[in-house]
């Protein structure tokens, strides 16, 4: 079977690997194409977030070398006159091992070109995903070389749909709003963390991994097992395999629900802090490159009003910083967001939002006196923000109206009433 099949394989394995590699580096290297900066971290959360394109490549895969293994295959011949283990070391194994290596090598490309920051945190996870995707695999090849009809491409699809996409679904409606969560044995998770703040979880990846390689250990099994039952003893041991399966993942996806709560944990890397002038930055390392923007805006508030500017992320929340929004979209909304965002808190609209969240009762006028003075602000700095403009209310008129010098003196002698959204003229 080895000689006859070998010169097929070594070009089928080469373009598995080949295909594999340039798909992995493709996808995990869109974080790297994006203006938003990334890190290995941003790497592995493409990696996983793409799992349905690569899964359902890997099982169309498994799926098209287990037709070889049918009864009526001119390539293999009778499969009943082949034992498991030798399937398994010529056709399933040598696919698996191409799959893992184009997978590796492709992922440690993309490492590469953020110089592996952080690299130590994502061997664990990659790891996890490798065996979701060769699970994935084993079950192509399971189909391919069980269903003699064409179903099987229908199979296969369905098989991939619910490995990667059924404990996100059961996350979202059957757990909402629960203490525990689903998604750490999901392969996608429709989010793009951990990142910034957050990091992977031991507890979570270890448990994915052990998931995924049960579901790549079942499938397996129950290949070796349908294929050594015959005759009326095959329906039996197909159905005892089938509940012992679906036993099997109901027990340990249980286990992992409930001693996994989060998929991620919060970073405790230290949030280097920055100095220029008036103004003080301080920002997650995976977005150092974003500090010169943010100074600057920064600093074009800073020669509008007096007194030293602080900015911090708005997940690391600071009464006394403004928040700086997490990269998003387009570098152009994003700088409009953080103008915006400098603007509402050195108006006071973020200390008014702030207390009304919190039951504290807060008059309209002194709200809408701290919309003006932020459009002015905006208007003063020159940036782009993206509140709308109110400039036919008196006090807006009456902010316009001062000079520069005249400006910052009453912004000066106001400090105290604007960070308690209490403004008056």
């Amino acid at each position: 079977m080895s000689r006859s099949f070998r010169p097929q394989r070594t070009w089928f394995l080469v373009g598995i690997f080949i295909v594999n590699a340039l798909l992995v580096l493709l996808l995990t290297t869109e974080p790297i194409r994006s203006w938003i900066p990334t890190d290995s971290r941003g790497i592995v959360v493409s990696f996983r977030e793409n799992s349905f394109v690569l899964g359902l490549i890997g099982a169309f895969t498994g799926f098209s070398v287990g037709r070889l293994f049918l009864p009526d295959s001119v390539v293999l011949g009778r499969s009943s006159a082949r034992h498991p283990k030798a399937v398994g070391r010529v056709l399933i194994a040598p696919a698996c091992a191409a799959q893992v290596s184009g997978y590796l090598t492709g992922i440690l490309g993309a490492l590469a070109m953020v110089g592996f920051e952080r690299g130590s945190e994502v061997v664990l996870p990659i790891l996890a995903v490798c065996l979701g995707l060769l699970g994935l695999t084993v079950w192509g090849f399971l189909i391919g070389s069980t269903l003699r009809s064409n179903v099987g491409i229908f199979a296969v699809v369905i098989i991939v749909l619910i490995l990667v996409y059924a404990p996100l679904v059961v996350n979202s409606y059957v757990l909402p709003d629960s203490s525990v969560s689903a998604r750490a044995l999901g392969m996608v998770w429709a989010i793009n963390e951990p990142s910034a703040d957050l990091t992977f979880s031991y507890l979570a990846e270890m448990t994915r991994a052990l998931f995924y390689l049960m579901i790549l250990i079942v499938g397996l099994f129950l290949f070796v097992v349908l294929f050594r039952a015959k005759g009326a003893r095959r329906s039996g041991i197909e159905y005892s395999a089938a509940a012992m399966m679906a036993a099997a993942i109901v027990t340990i996806s249980g286990i992992g629900v409930l001693i996994v709560p989060q998929p991620f944990v919060k970073d405790g890397s230290a949030i280097p802090c920055e100095s220029s002038g008036k103004v003080e930055v301080c920002q997650y390392p995976v977005y150092q490159p974003l500090v010169p923007t943010v100074a600057s805006i920064g600093h074009q508030f800073s020669e509008v009003i007096p007194g030293i500017i602080s900015a911090m992320p708005v997940t690391e929340y600071d009464e006394s910083a403004v928040p700086i929004p997490r990269p998003y979209g387009s570098e152009q909304a994003w700088t409009r967001a953080t103008s915006q965002s400098f603007a509402d808190f050195l108006s006071g609209v973020t200390v008014c939002f702030n207390k009304r969240d919190s039951g504290v009762e807060v008059s309209e006028e002194s709200l809408l006196r701290s919309f003006d003075l932020s459009e002015e602000l905006i208007r003063r700095t020159g940036l782009e923000g993206e509140g709308q403009s109110r400039h036919d209310s008196d006090f807006s008129k009456y902010l316009s109206s001062m000079s520069a010098q005249e400006f910052s003196r009453w912004f000066d002698e106001n400090a105290n009433n604007i960070r308690a959204c209490a403004i008056s003229e």
